[in-house]
């Protein structure tokens, strides 16, 4: 029968085999360089836009009831949905109901 064991000798090469791959590994680490550039922070505008979807409901705290002491009917919108309004910018026009 032979012996299937490596011998000693063998053991010995294995090990400095893989203690070279070790430290080649390291030193390939250590010398490696990364192109990284710092800035100060600063407030700019976005250059690139950002487009997302979902969906936007007014804040109960911002809506406010129109309330009149007589009936009308709204006649005319003067907004599209999605349109950006600002304040003062009539939204519609309403007229008195007949009935």
């Amino acid at each position: 029968m032979q012996n299937k064991r490596p011998s000693m000798q063998a053991r010995i090469a294995m090990c400095f085999c893989l203690s070279a791959l070790f430290e080649a590994g390291n030193a390939l680490a250590d010398d490696a360089v990364v192109a990284v550039s710092t800035a100060p922070v600063q407030r700019a505008l976005i250059a690139q836009p950002v487009r997302a979807y979902g969906i936007v409901a007014a804040s109960a705290a911002n809506l406010t009831s129109i309330n009149l002491p007589y009936v009308v009917r709204v006649t005319q919108l003067r907004v599209q949905t999605g349109q950006p309004v600002k304040r003062g910018d009539p939204l519609f026009v309403v007229q008195a109901d007949p009935a």
